[in-house]
This record gives C-alpha cells, structure tokens and sequence, in this order.
C-alpha cells in the first residue's frame, strides 16, 4: 500500500475526547507551533549571578539619557535596578532616624538590639521570611562588641519588634562580646515587605482587599496580600508604587552609575509638589506625559476610592492640584467596585475594574481626558494578566479569554475545559500574561488548582490563531524590545529565555524535557485492523548543539477508543551529519496491530533541537478480529 503521511492540524485541544480531535495534537509540554509545525522552545540562561530578595513580579526595561539599559524589578520584599548584570536596591525609605541611639551586642551571637523610640515595625518576630521587615544602617565608625563598623552598616533584617521603641537585627555577623549604650547613627526602615502569595478568607465575591458591607464587591477578608507593583517611565525617571501604596520615583540623573546608590523617594518630596495623591492601586505615564494614579484618593481626603483616577499636569509629575493654568484631574468610574488594572495602547489608555473594561483618551482642555465604557459584564483575573501586542491587546478572565482591537471579543479557545477547570482561584493574582514577539506569542502563567505557586502556563499563537500549554514556574515576564530576549523570573532568579537550548537557570545546563502527543486517528477506515510494518520520520535537528541529537518517537495502537494502548514500540531518530547540517532518520521496521493509532515526540537529552514535519506510515489491511 502507499505510504500515509501522517498530518496534524496544528494547535492543541482538549475540549472534547480524544478521537473527536482526530487528526490533531492532544497534549505537549514546552513546545511550539512554527508554520503550522510543532517544534521545542528555546531554554534560558541566568541575567544575573545574584538573587534577588522575594520573588520577582514586575518587570519595566527603559534606557537613560546617557544609554544606561535599565530594568526595574519589583518583588514581594523589595525593589531594585538591574543594570550591566548586577542589582542595585533602591527600596524606598518608609522613615529614617538620625541620632543618639541604643545598640546592644550579646556575645557569639550576630543578632543586635536598636533602641528607637517610636521605629514603626509592626511585623516581625514570626519567623515568618514573607513578613520580615529590613533596615538600612549606616554612620557607624567603630566596632561595637567586636562587630565591624563595615558589618554593622548595611541593610539588615528585622527579626522582632519586641517593643514600640525597640527591634531586633541580624547584622550576620557574631560579636565577641556582651556590650550596650549609645552610639551616633542612621537608620533607615524600609518600605515593609509583601506576601509572596495572596490569601482570603471565604466569602462571597473573593475581593482583594476585604473592604466593605453588602454590595460593595469586599466580601472576603484578605489575610495577606499579594506584593505586586505597577510602574512605567516619565522621560528617564522611573514612577512606580505598591498596590495600594504610596507613589515613588527614581532617578538616573546625569549619570546613572552614580544614581544607581540612590534609594527611591516619594513623590510627595519632588520640590513644589502640590497634592499628591496619598495611595494608589497602580500607576502609569499616558503617552502625552501625565502620570495617573488609578484607584486613588480624591483631593483633601486621605480615603482611598478604589474607582477615583487622578492625574497631574501635563509634563509635570509635582503637580496634581487642578487648577485653571494646568491640565491636572480627576474623575470618578461609574461602574464595577474597584479598578484592578491599566495599560496604554497607542492610541488610548485601558483600564479595567472588576466588572466593565473603560477607554481613558487625551482630549485637550477642559476636561484633559475623556473616558467612555468599552464593555460591561467582563472580568479580568488579576492586574498582570494582560499583554499588549502592537495594536492587540489580550488577556484572561476569570472564565474566559479576551481580546481588544478596537472592539472587546471572546478569544476561542481549544483549552477552555484544561486550563478554567485546573484553576487556583484563590491565587490568582499570581497571574500574569507577556509575549514573546519574535514568535507572536501571548503567554499566561497562572497557579493549578491544587498549587500555590505559579507551576502552569498557556500560549495563543496570533498569527497562527492556534493554542498550547505546558508546565513552568515563573513570576514575572518581560519581552522588551532593547534587550536581546525576553525576560523571565524565577522567583528569585532573573533569566534570559529564548537563549540556547538548555535550563542553566542555576549555572549548571539541565535538558529541557519537552513532548508533543497526537489525538488518535484511524488507520484506513477504522473498521479494520491493520498492521503498521515501519515508520519514516521527517525531524530537524536545526539549532541544536548536541553532537548526536535525537529524540525518541514513540507509536501507540489500541483496538477501541477507551481502552489502554496495548503495543508501545519507541525508537530514536538521530541524525549522523554534523551540525548545521541536516540530515534525518531513514526508516524504522516496527509489528504493531490495530484500529487506531497515537504517535508521541519527546526528547530529553542535552543540546537538542528539533521541529517534526509529515512522517510517513506504512501499514497493510490485517483482517476484522
């Protein structure tokens, strides 16, 4: 008989059974489609040999006046510039005391006691890494039981607060003796750390911030919030703020190694600032340079209104109090009870409360801004969960898949039932979307049901409108367009993906094991048993670098759609030639039976590449019984 080619529509689904996807890809892990062609992805490389304190949840990459190539990085502990492979921290300030104070050694251990009236620690103690507070020590001169002025300056964890005036520091190193009294120094307290994960008590509506009476979409009592940022560039300043926290700026002033020392400050100390908004649930810069505060609190109030925007005046972020010389507002949403996130397009800014998506646009004086609802009756399952592609935008709801270009729509979706039905609602905060350009990629990562870290993700092709999954633990993404790859964390760790072939997340390259399974199909008709007598793959090994890359293909046949795969008969197609040239496997002599049949892809192996083509199957009628 002919050969059959063996076709797959690309794209994998799992809303249905198995054989009603006949002739498409069932299941996968760490690949994607190219051409209509399932291939594996590229691995990722370390961007930095240090660590960073908390896990990693926003990512903002920008460039200086004077070429700097900068990346923002908000975690649940602190905030840092990356710059040129190192990390520089430059956490706000919550409040610093500069004085005659107590400090207290107890010999072989490294933990000291600060006497400080009034310090402000609140958390600690617990043991708890999530809740530790940290405090910069600096003006120390001398050693002080035997601890080193170099050890004692620095920034330090607090391990308790035993009291309103007095806290416990671990400097790391032990002193060689017993001592207490006063001493000259600075002491900085650090803006107070995040959750690394989001906790609620059980009520109705499941809100994040557990505000209110009925009706008002608070019903559920946050136990810890989740620590995410939100930030973007003013010019070459840098604005950002906590959820639901105070805004803050940095600055690379004229040269950006030397500011890169500098810690960030509030908004409110910028020279004629005039009134800054106190809290904001995020923060973003429009495209004619205003800086907005979303969910902030209006004028002559400290109260937060989790739908009131603000803004300051154009090309001046000091200035916030409306007036008749200046194009500073506010203006209040009229539908949903909180605002959960906003992104600028190029053509207007978007923003999402927790039931209607709104267009915020320029307009010109009087009003500044104009806003007009896009959709109501939509959700979106947490502030990261959106990615912007050119003139697309797209991001998950809490039931579905949207995208916006120009008009809201319903994003089908082949992987509604695996990826809605498998779903930590509970974390969802933890979600976050970024894209990988270069393949026309719009990625999710989000929490499975039974995990409280981020451990799955799911990918829509644009172009190729197709989707697939895979499992992965990140935190954050960025794919900017002034650095070489996109960017990832995990959790503490910063990595370059889409950068050779191999997981060297820790240093130390690991394979990446990655697979593509086919639905079943029917071999002829179905109605009769064949026997399949050899197989010929069609695979490439382009852009591996292994010295014999192979992957093991795998053939399986059952005779009823329900019943268990009864013949596996695996085999390795390898290429002989030297990279790059390709070269592919010849055939493989295979005795399997039956009506249906699955061919699997993986591989495990390090240094290996591979896209799969048409391979072919050559089998022969072999009866009803």
């Amino acid at each position: 008989m002919p050969l059959q080619k063996l076709r797959f529509r690309p794209g994998i689904n799992r809303d249905g059974t198995d054989l009603s996807n006949q002739g498409g890809w069932w299941e996968c892990d760490k690949i994607r489609f190219r051409s209509g062609l399932p291939e594996r992805i590229g691995g990722w490389t370390r961007l930095t040999a240090e660590i960073l304190d908390g896990a990693a949840r926003n990512l903002i990459n920008w460039t200086a006046l004077d070429g700097a190539n900068l990346l923002g990085v908000g975690t649940s502990h602190r905030y840092y510039i990356e710059y040129g492979t190192e990390l520089y921290d430059i956490t706000p300030v919550r409040a610093t005391f500069t004085d005659t104070y107590g400090v207290a050694t107890t010999d072989g251990s490294s933990v000291i006691t600060l006497t400080i009236t009034g310090h402000g620690v609140v958390d600690g103690g617990s043991g708890d890494e999530e809740h530790v507070d940290h405090v910069a020590l600096s003006g120390f001169s001398s050693a002080i039981g035997g601890i080193a002025a170099s050890d004692l300056n620095g920034t330090h964890n607090i391990l308790s607060a035993p009291t309103a005036n007095t806290v416990t520091v671990d400097v790391g190193v032990p002193a060689s003796s017993t001592t207490s009294g006063n001493h000259a120094y600075t002491a900085d307290f650090l803006l107070p750390p995040g959750a690394a994960t989001a906790s609620y008590s059980t009520g109705w509506g499941m809100g994040p911030w557990g505000r209110g009476g009925w009706g008002s979409g608070y019903q559920s009592t946050v136990i810890a919030q989740l620590r995410l940022w939100s930030h973007d560039t003013f010019g070459q300043d840098l604005v950002f703020c906590p959820r639901n926290g105070a805004i803050y700026y940095w600055s690379p002033g004229a040269a950006t190694q030397t500011a890169l020392g500098n810690r960030a400050s509030p908004l409110t100390s910028v020279p004629n600032a005039s009134e800054i908004p106190v809290v904001a649930t995020c923060v973003l810069v429009t495209g004619d340079r205003h800086v907005v505060a979303l969910g902030t609190n209006d004028i002559g109030t400290t109260t937060q209104d989790p739908l009131f925007i603000r803004w300051s005046d154009q090309e001046d972020y000091a200035e916030w109090a409306p007036a008749a010389t200046n194009t500073a507002g506010g203006y209040r949403l009229d539908n949903g009870a909180y605002i959960v996130t906003a992104v600028k397009t190029r053509q207007e800014n978007l923003i999402w409360t927790d039931a209607a998506l709104f267009s915020m646009q320029f307009i010109g004086p009087p009003y500044t801004f104009g806003f007009h609802t896009l959709a109501r009756n939509i959700s979106i399952v947490s502030p990261n969960a959106v990615a912007v592609s050119g003139d697309m935008v797209f991001w998950m709801g809490r039931d579905k898949f949207y995208a916006y270009t120009g008009r809201v729509e319903t994003l089908p979706s082949s992987l509604w039932e695996h990826v809605f039905n498998n779903f930590n609602f509970a974390q969802r905060f933890q979600t976050f979307a970024g894209t990988i350009e270069k393949h026309s990629e719009i990625w999710w990562f989000y929490c499975s049901k039974n995990s409280n870290t981020v451990d799955r993700y799911v990918v829509y092709n644009y172009v190729e409108r197709v989707w697939y999954y895979g499992t992965m633990f990140r935190t954050a993404w960025l794919d900017s367009p002034i650095r070489s790859n996109p960017m990832g964390a995990m959790g503490e760790t910063l990595l370059f993906h889409e950068s050779g072939q191999d997981d060297s997340s820790t240093g130390v390259p690991v394979p990446i094991e990655s697979y593509i399974s086919s639905s079943d199909f029917d071999i002829g008709e179905g109605d009769k048993y064949a026997l399949i007598r050899r197989i010929i793959p069609d695979i490439t090994f382009l852009n591996s670098t292994s010295g014999a890359p192979s992957v093991d293909m795998e053939v399986q046949v059952r005779r009823f759609p329900g019943t268990n795969y009864h013949e596996k008969v695996p085999s390795e197609v390898v290429r002989s030639a030297t990279f790059p040239v390709e070269q592919f496997g010849t055939q493989y002599h295979i005795r399997l039976r039956g009506r249906q049949i699955a061919l699997k892809i993986s591989s495990a192996d390090l240094g290996v590449m591979w896209q799969l083509g048409v391979p072919r199957l050559d089998f022969q009628p072999d009866g009803k019984r």
